[in-house]
């Protein structure tokens, strides 16, 4: 399962009906209940789940009450399911606690302007640039993890707030599998001031390869244009999410441009001897030329193995505006 939604979508729970001892009957306080009561497994922070469950509205604290028994995330919208990656901060493993300290396990790429960041450098005049932007910066060699190509484009919604997409290639430059490897997006405003900041975790990156990761970002980055992204990438050696792991077969994929909303569609098989409930296919968004300009996931439908069955998931508007055509996706699914 993606540690990102071990919190929320690790269990299966009955509903415990309106109102309960923690939070005075708000939605976001009955959701926030229903979270910690999970056994997840591991250790977490009970106030952090309950400082996000604030975040929501009451619209969508109450959709994930009345799904709270999904097995996968179809039919969430995009904005709740980086909202369910954030929930990862909230776990207490002892062996992430320290990731922002300096050790010989934090890898962290290198910066064309600064230490410890990759910078994709912006070339745009104003709100509406969707032009593909390349990161820049070169790994380690003694780096766990590091970055490879990136970019990332930026639209304007119909409220007027600028947004964007960014994604990017993160390298396993070691000899064995990273596991729960932490991405983080920097958005850099105009005046040097960081804006917004994003974060993913890469559930497994096998042995020298390499695999996607991608996040949006709902903050208004209007008044911060334009913009640049750094990029780090962190992960550990001996992970506390080391797990058995199969990569699943993936057929070709298909953009479709849509007047409201546009779609990534594509087939997913399974090729383990066991069903998958819950596994994630990630992609980055190419343009004719291969410059990524963002990124898009997908959580399937249950499949059995030997089972081929369809996937489908947004596109984000800025990614096609910046010459999104194509895609580069992989899946890997963690063995019980």
């Amino acid at each position: 399962m993606n540690k990102a939604l071990v919190v929320m979508m690790s269990a299966s729970l009955a509903l415990w009906g309106c109102g309960s001892d923690g939070g005075g009957g708000s939605t976001q306080s009955e959701l926030a209940d229903l979270l910690v009561g999970q056994d997840v497994g591991v250790g977490f922070d009970e106030q952090c789940v309950r400082d996000k469950t604030e975040e929501l509205s009451d619209e969508d604290a109450q959709f994930l009450i009345d799904n709270i028994d999904a097995t996968d995330t179809e039919g969430f919208s995009a904005e709740l399911q980086d909202w369910a990656d954030g929930l990862i901060d909230c776990l207490e493993d002892p062996e992430m606690t320290d990731a922002s300290d300096t050790s010989d396990s934090a890898d962290e790429v290198e910066s064309t302007d600064g230490p410890a960041t990759t910078t994709a450098p912006d070339e745009t005049d104003g709100p509406e640039r969707t032009d593909p932007i390349e990161s820049s910066g070169s790994a380690a060699s003694d780096e766990l993890a590091s970055i490879g190509k990136s970019g990332f484009s930026t639209w304007v919604d119909s409220s007027g707030e600028t947004l964007a997409s960014a994604a990017a290639l993160v390298i396993n430059n070691s000899g064995e599998d990273l596991f729960g490897t932490e991405v983080t997006f920097n958005f850099i405003g105009a005046d040097g001031t960081p804006v917004a900041t994003e974060s993913t975790y890469v559930e497994v990156i096998p042995a020298g390869d390499s695999f996607p990761a991608q996040v949006d970002t709902y903050t208004d980055l209007t008044a911060a244009m334009p913009v640049t992204v750094e990029i780090t990438a962190f992960a550990e050696a001996d992970s506390y999410f080391e797990t058995d792991w199969v990569e699943l077969e993936l057929g070709p994929t298909t953009i479709t441009p849509g007047e409201y909303y546009s779609t990534m569609s594509g087939t997913v098989t399974n090729t383990a001897d066991e069903p998958f409930d819950f596994y994630q296919i990630a992609c980055l968004i190419l343009t004719a030329d291969g410059s990524v300009v963002g990124g898009s996931f997908a959580y399937p439908d249950r499949i059995a193995p030997g089972q081929t069955i369809a996937w489908e998931t947004t596109v984000q508007e800025g990614s096609l505006q910046a010459g999104g055509v194509d895609a580069e996706c992989r899946s890997i699914a963690a063995l019980s």
